[in-house]
Parts: structure tokens; C-alpha cells; sequence
């Protein structure tokens, strides 16, 4: 999934650590930095930062900070944190590179407050 380029690895693990450096979660900082170190990263290492950028996007939605979400509904798409030189110059040039419009394939959001207020009716009627 990281492809072949260590340099992607090491990136997307210091922005994640960094991540939860400010959330002072530092079992996860030591983890991400011990698995940086890593090239390349075998995959259980790859799985468990994956695990964190989950964990990353759900605080981030229920913070209700800015994500992007790259792909489309047809073919599939990712979430993940948003930052403005991941969004600007790296997923944006990626797009390019490989022919995407990236209004299309990339986009910024964050979760609205929803709040359930009642049930519709002939639910668990």
C-alpha cells in the first residue's frame, strides 16, 4: 500500500505522529516512531498505521476539523486528516500526474453536528 518509496513511509508516519504528539497520546508517538525507522515497513507495521490514521480520522470527524476524501463514490475513496500541504501539493500534483481532474478526486469536509431528535415513523414499530 506505502509503494516503494521510503521516503512516503517515513512522511505519512512523522504527520501522524505528529498528530497525536498534540493529542499527547505518546504510546502512539513511540510506536509510529519505531515503525518509521522501518524501510520498507513489513506489514504488519503498515497495518497498524493504518490503524492510527483510522483512529486520526475519527477524532478529526468528531472534532469536527476538516477531512479530505479522495477517490469517488464509484471506483472508492479514502479518508483521511486534512493538512494544507497533503491536500495542496501532493494530492493535487498526484492527480494531475496521472490525468484526474482533483476537484473530482479530492475534497475537503468535516462532519456536520446531526442531532436525532425522534424516530421516523414504522421504525422498530
Amino acid at each position: 500500500m506505502w509503494g516503494t518509496r521510503p521516503e512516503d513511509w517515513k512522511l505519512v508516519c512523522d504527520r501522524t505522529s505528529g498528530a497525536f504528539h498534540d493529542r499527547r497520546l505518546i504510546d502512539i508517538v513511540r510506536w509510529i516512531a519505531s515503525a518509521a525507522q522501518k524501510t520498507p515497513p513489513p506489514k504488519s507495521d503498515q497495518d497498524g498505521l493504518d490503524a492510527c490514521l483510522c483512529l486520526l480520522v475519527a477524532l478529526y470527524l468528531a472534532e469536527r476539523k476538516d477531512c479530505l476524501m479522495v477517490g469517488d463514490l464509484h471506483t472508492g475513496y479514502i479518508v483521511v486528516p486534512y493538512g494544507d500541504g497533503l491536500h495542496d501539493e501532493q494530492l493535487e500534483a498526484r492527480c494531475k500526474e496521472i490525468d484526474y481532474v482533483p476537484s473530482e478526486w479530492v475534497r475537503k469536509f468535516k462532519m456536520d453536528s446531526c442531532r436525532i431528535t425522534g424516530r421516523p415513523e414504522g421504525i422498530l414499530d
